[in-house]
């Protein structure tokens, strides 16, 4: 049985490619992927050695491996196949353990990895906090620090804030190590200072202002189109959409015969004058124009069909402005948040306590979740610190292919971006 058009030009596309192969169950995607294995390696592009294909379980894993073995023998090529019998041709978590292993001297452990539960490692997580937690009931000045932020969010112990903890290190642990460690070391520098609220209030109001733009565009294309896009001719409208020229509008030229739609888009363009404060008060004063708001409950502003069409455009605004809405004093939601920056500091400073007794736990046990194999095998390929190794495994693999890609994770979407770079 011979390949279609397009699995023959995704088997012959040159192998300096990225190649991607979407298709649905049962339509040989596999099949596929085998011949292409076949090929590249038949020529001499690639060898066995060089080779990694990677998919999502052991019985695809053990599927994939038997049929390419399997083209290889119907082709008389009894040498290749058993070297194919070795390649790499596995699953993404035992490639990560693979490269943990090869290179467990360059990330100080043992390459005698164990995996452990996920239960004993949150076990450990409760008994270790706990011993934190009494480091800081113990010691006067940590005390009073503790004591402060337990009051804002426990109202009769420390549960509650234990709880907080525990999350925000699940959160943690789904980021590559290093950015791990810049975030806990660097958060209030980053994320607590005046630089970066006023960059956070500035790109609010950016993204706010071609928000606007967008709808004002929007609703003149419908004020002058109207008659088109209410037809029922698809050939008119295909035209119509195909007409470039109908789309390049001067937001600063356009003219609304309904005077409601009119007097909203006046508003609208000064609030595209308008920064920070000025602008998000000039938001809420639109939102809350007591003539606006008794036209938007109207079902039709002016009767016109036309009208209510472009002003529904309009009334659709404050819903994509939503973020903007719950703001009305800008100065007064940056002092909410450093109300809380002690607060933030403390849970970062024991969250590195936390991480690093459970380091050492690991490192010294030799003891790893599947989690931390994932981590470190995608920090291999992408910290600095590693390069050195990356290189070894980018020069080790010349072909990397992959079988039923999926995005069901973070992690599985994560290594799909980072073996990538391998082909770099």
């Amino acid at each position: 049985m011979g390949f279609n058009k397009e699995q023959q030009s995704a088997i012959d596309a040159p192998i300096n490619r990225n190649v991607l192969v979407a298709a649905g169950a049962g339509s040989g995607k596999t099949r596929t992927l085998a011949e292409k294995v076949f090929t590249i390696i038949d020529k001499g592009e690639v060898k066995p050695s060089e080779l990694l294909v990677l998919t999502f379980t052991d019985n695809a894993a053990h599927e994939m491996r038997e049929r390419i073995i399997a083209t290889f023998k119907e082709r008389e090529k009894e040498d290749i196949a058993e070297q194919v019998a070795s390649a790499h041709i596995q699953t993404f978590d035992s490639f990560a353990r693979f490269l943990v292993v090869m290179y467990a001297d360059a990330l100080g452990i043992s390459s005698n990895v164990n995996l452990v539960n996920s239960d004993v490692i949150s076990a450990k997580k409760s008994v270790y906090l706990d011993e934190i937690f009494d480091e800081y009931y113990n010691d006067d000045d940590k005390r009073e620090r503790l004591v402060k932020t337990l009051a804002k969010f426990n109202l009769d112990s420390d549960r509650n804030t234990k709880k907080v903890i525990i999350d925000l290190c699940k959160q943690l642990d789904k980021l590559p190590l290093e950015r791990k460690e810049e975030l806990v070391n660097n958060y209030e520098e980053k994320f607590l200072s005046d630089e970066y609220f006023n960059k956070v209030i500035n790109d609010l109001v950016t993204s706010s202002k071609n928000i606007i733009i967008d709808t004002i565009k929007e609703a003149y294309f419908v004020e002058k189109n109207h008659a088109v896009l209410d037809s029922d001719n698809p050939e008119l409208i295909a035209n119509l959409f195909n007409d470039k020229s109908a789309f390049n509008v001067d937001i600063n030229l356009c003219n609304f015969i309904c005077g409601v739609n009119q007097e909203y888009y006046q508003k609208l363009k000064e609030a595209l004058c308008l920064n920070g404060q000025d602008f998000v008060s000039k938001i809420h004063e639109i939102a809350n124009d007591k003539n606006f708001k008794f036209s938007m409950s109207k079902k039709n502003p002016t009767g016109d069909e036309k009208d209510k069409a472009v002003f529904d455009v309009f009334k659709g605004l404050s819903k994509k402005l939503d973020i903007v809405m719950c703001i009305e004093d800008v100065d007064a939601e940056i002092n909410k948040l450093k109300y809380f920056k002690d607060d933030i500091s403390l849970l970062l400073e024991i969250v590195k306590k936390l991480n690093k007794k459970l380091d050492d736990y690991k490192r010294i046990t030799n003891s790893f979740e599947f989690n931390d194999i994932l981590l470190m095998a995608v920090s291999l390929l992408t910290n600095p610190k590693y390069k050195d190794q990356a290189v070894k495994i980018r020069k080790q693999f010349k072909f990397i292919m992959v079988d039923e890609y999926q995005d069901t994770n973070d992690f599985q979407e994560g290594w799909h971006q980072r073996t990538s770079i391998l082909c770099r």
